[in-house]
């Protein structure tokens, strides 16, 4: 995973109060030929010292131009890779994990583009599934256009990132006037063109806390 992608998946998430971490492998204890499901991208938010709320989530930042989130992108590319990590067993086993009881778990898809016209189609697959889309795009514009007073952020690799997308965004304004933007044409990737970053790597077996 990428680590823009990373950086803007935690930030989304950190911004409604979820602690964040990444790479979490989890396997129920006492069943050492039980599966471990490997999450890409998880959360948990705390009130009153107790979890209230928590996350799993696929990351899926493919930042090529032309990959968008379309319904054949979801059936080939998508959904054969979500059949472990935020398959109902997954889920299970993560809540078992960090022993979070009855509290909700909510299943995310973090993907770069959303498609021109079909997005919403692609999301309701996904949605039929009990996914929610997360689009890192829209999250992108949402970081840059923090208010002055929300615009000094504890995360440096936020800052970093805040600082690129503000710098892309005075290049575009600083186009010519009338020079029209390019636009790609729609075309599905075959193989993902994701470079792969890993920030770290968490085990997490239930009983283990």
């Amino acid at each position: 995973m990428d680590l823009l992608g990373r950086t803007l998946a935690r930030w989304h998430l950190s911004e409604q109060g979820y602690l964040v971490t990444f790479d979490l492998a989890c396997q129920r204890s006492g069943t050492e030929d039980c599966p471990i499901y490997r999450i890409d991208i998880a959360g948990v938010r705390l009130a009153g010292g107790k979890a209230v709320n928590a996350v799993v989530g696929a990351l899926r930042s493919w930042w090529h131009p032309n990959a968008y989130l379309t319904p054949s992108m979801v059936r080939t590319h998508i959904l054969p890779g979500l059949t472990d990590s935020l398959s109902d067993e997954a889920v299970e086993t993560f809540r078992s994990c960090l022993d979070l009881g009855m509290v909700r778990v909510d299943k995310l898809l973090f993907f770069s583009h959303a498609s021109p016209e079909k997005s919403e189609e692609a999301e309701e697959i996904l949605r039929q599934l009990g996914i929610e889309t997360v689009y890192l795009e829209r999250v992108a514009v949402q970081l840059v256009q923090q208010p002055a007073n929300k615009a000094i952020h504890s995360d440096p690799l936020v800052m970093q990132v805040m600082g690129l997308l503000r710098g892309a965004m005075r290049g575009r304004e600083e186009k010519e006037p009338g020079e029209p933007l390019e636009k790609p044409a729609e075309v599905e990737p075959v193989q993902s063109p994701q470079l792969q970053f890993p920030m770290f790597h968490s085990t997490v077996t239930a009983g283990e806390k």
